[in-house]
């Protein structure tokens, strides 16, 4: 390999000598120098390990030296001339594209020293954004568009040699998600570490680096929360200030984090908010420290991974954080349409459910509902995920009052316990349990899955639907499925079989009606029926009642059962 990258390294010089660059050898890299207006630069060429199906890299000698600031700059002083992401190298003619990257770095210098590039800088500045501090900052902001005031959480890496970190989060932060994020960055030995404060950049354009006091001043004496942002960093004597720069390429701002120098300071009590900014001119030339930061919030989880979240509004209620609940719950939760969830469940999950279930080994013997909320806030950070893991029936014996107290938009049944679905329904009629309510399960081999959607009383049509003659939830369309329950050793080891595959179709099933379909909207009450496995059912010769025998794979099956 390295015999090939020096080959080409000379095959490159020749090139780039033969059509007129001034540039010299120098072991593994190439310099080249230029001259931009009357400034001398050198650019150092570099070969990737990847070359030539990658661009080569281009950086700079000396960029501290430079009269002038570059907008389009990766870390390390590479300059960023493609973008990576979407740009195709084309190594057949490595020759020429070699030649165009030169001629991308010329112009960029060029434009830059000209002024060209200016407007760019607001958008491209934050890979410049030297982190002169080690420790990393996680946010967990929930709002971009007011100033605020942030709490800043200390830790300890477990398995990066106990280096530390820091989680910002707004004051109003649900205990339990962050208690999540702090698990699933492994981080111990948790203390506060004072208060830190966010502050939008709104009016202002960034053109330069935040190097100095002055330039954070002159950033942000003209944005309305001026007054609140003086009081704070001089009287509070904050740790960490948040900005939250415009990017004209994005819906949400970029997030950059700063602390301040000792700030000197008149003795006395100061009286008047002019006071407050004569202290801040007076320690200009102070220079700030800044720190990487990583944003952890919704909006951008969402943006980039999704569609934003304006209009997440659904708060859930779920029961049941087995297969089917665990499942649901990410599955809803990805929509990006969660504004909280809450899971009850109280059972530890075991070795037998990590097969077709969304958690693993690593939660072996932790409540069902625990795990589910740790691994879910390990991709929604600033979710709010609640868990209850009291039983169910406890609520319905009216021996906890959870569900009761607790304002919902729609609670979700997901036990496969008949004994729960049949005094949920009898609770919606007494008025106990308000809908919407979905009650949801499946059959043996997940030959089919049900749902039921109640969103009107509970009629006698409703009822005679559901209900057989002893009063027993009478829907399936296997005949006998408790025939089909298989078993390990030990009394309490029985189970109905089906695949996590199969589980996971019919949970994106129950999400997308719910989300994308506007289920919620509907009044009345369905019974959605979807088949899963039943040509492979029909082919082990698995007893299907015989209306739905011409049955095929992924059908959906939508009843009206209030007419």
């Amino acid at each position: 390999m390295v015999k090939k990258i020096d080959i080409m390294l000379d095959e490159l010089f020749t090139f780039f000598v033969n059509i007129g660059y001034d540039v010299t050898l120098d072991e593994d890299r190439l310099i080249l120098d230029t001259l931009i207006v009357d400034e001398n630069i050198k650019l150092i060429i570099s070969i990737p390990e990847d070359y030539p199906y990658t661009f080569l890299n281009v950086s700079l000698v000396n960029k501290e030296h430079l009269k002038f600031s570059l907008p389009h700059m990766l870390v390390g002083d590479f300059l960023c001339l493609y973008d990576l992401d979407n740009d195709r190298h084309d190594y057949k003619h490595y020759l020429a594209e070699a030649e165009e990257t030169v001629k991308r770095a010329i112009k960029l210098l060029s434009d830059s020293k000209n002024g060209l590039m200016d407007n760019e800088y607001q958008n491209e500045f934050y890979d410049l954004w030297t982190v002169r501090e080690i420790v990393p900052i996680y946010s967990l902001l929930e709002s971009y568009d007011y100033p605020c005031k942030l709490s800043i959480i200390k830790g300890n890496f477990k398995k990066k040699n106990n280096e530390n970190a820091l989680v910002i989060a707004d004051k109003n932060i649900s205990t339990q998600p962050l208690l999540n994020v702090v698990s699933n960055l492994s981080l111990e030995n948790i203390d506060g570490f004072g208060d830190a404060v966010y502050m939008p950049i709104k009016k202002s354009k960034l053109t330069k680096p935040i190097e100095k006091i002055s330039d954070l001043r002159k950033l942000v004496y003209k944005e309305k929360s001026f007054d609140f942002f003086l009081k704070e960093i001089i009287d509070k004597r904050i740790k960490i200030i948040v900005l939250g720069i415009n990017n004209q390429k994005s819906s949400i701002p970029t997030l950059v984090a700063l602390s301040l120098p000792k700030l000197v300071r008149p003795k006395g009590n100061i009286v008047n908010l002019k006071s407050y900014s004569s202290i801040l001119g007076a320690n200009d030339s102070g220079t700030l420290f800044r720190y990487g930061l990583t944003d952890l919030s919704q909006n951008r989880v969402f943006t980039r991974g999704g569609e934003g979240v304006k209009d997440s509004k659904i708060k859930t209620y779920l029961v049941g954080c087995g297969s089917l609940g665990s499942f649901l719950s990410k599955a809803l939760c990805d929509t990006g349409k969660m504004k909280e969830l809450i899971v009850q469940d109280n059972q530890l999950l075991r070795s037998e459910n990590i097969g077709r279930h969304l958690c693993g080994i690593e939660s072996i013997l932790e409540p069902k509902t625990n795990a589910v909320a740790r691994l879910i806030n390990g991709h929604y950070p600033n979710l709010k995920i609640s868990s209850v893991n009291h039983s169910f029936i406890q609520e319905l014996l009216e021996k906890e009052s959870t569900l009761t107290s607790e304002e919902y938009d729609l609670l979700i049944i997901a036990t496969g316990d008949e004994n729960i679905e049949e005094e949920t329904i009898n609770k919606i009629k007494s008025g106990l349990i308000k809908y919407p309510v979905i009650i949801a399960w499946v059959e043996p081999f997940l030959v089919a899955g049900h749902f039921i959607y109640i969103n009107s009383p509970i009629n006698d049509a409703t009822e005679k639907y559901i209900f057989d003659s002893e009063n027993n939830i009478k829907l399936g369309i296997i005949e006998n499925s408790e025939s089909y329950t298989k078993a390990e050793v030990g009394c309490q080891s029985h189970y109905i079989p089906y695949s996590g595959f199969e589980m996971q179709m019919f949970s994106q099933i129950i999400a997308d009606h719910i989300i994308n379909k506007n289920l919620l909207r509907k009044k009345g009450n369905f019974h959605f029926t979807w088949f899963g496995k039943i040509k492979e059912a029909r082919k082990n010769n698995i007893s299907i009642k015989a209306q739905w025998r011409h049955k095929d794979d992924r059908e959906l099956l939508i009843n009206r059962i209030d007419e």
